[in-house]
């Protein structure tokens, strides 16, 4: 629930649906192999604790990756401005959206639209 809203927050707008999207159809991709996996061990390995522990140690394989690689991943920058830390809101507001530039028309437009979200609380 929390990683489409996180993907939509840091996204740039021309590129956020498409970002969303592809992130619930690699959901769908992996329900696929993962359906998979499983009836081959099934079918191969009827009688054998190997119907369960091969599907199960290839979900742990990509949850790894991604486990040691959310360390990289920007704090959100609304999170940061509700939170009263601005000045990084807004470097990594500019960061994300126009290489570094903080006086960049877009990055301040975002950083007035999440300061004034974060005074009103919506």
């Amino acid at each position: 629930m929390i990683i489409p809203l996180y993907q939509a927050e840091i996204a740039h707008p021309s590129i956020r649906g498409r970002v969303t999207s592809l992130q619930q159809f690699m959901l769908g991709i992996g329900a696929l192999i993962a359906s998979w996996a499983a009836y081959g061990t099934f079918v191969h390995y009827p009688d054998s604790d190997k119907s369960w522990r091969i599907p199960l140690a290839l979900q742990i394989v990509p949850a790894g990756i991604l486990a040691a690689l959310i360390l990289l991943f920007p704090e959100s920058p609304r999170w940061l401005i509700d939170h009263g830390r601005g000045p990084e809101g807004l470097a990594t507001l500019a960061k994300l959206h126009a290489h570094g530039d903080e006086s960049d028309p877009w990055v301040r437009s975002a950083l007035s639209i999440y300061l004034w979200l974060s005074l009103t609380k919506v």
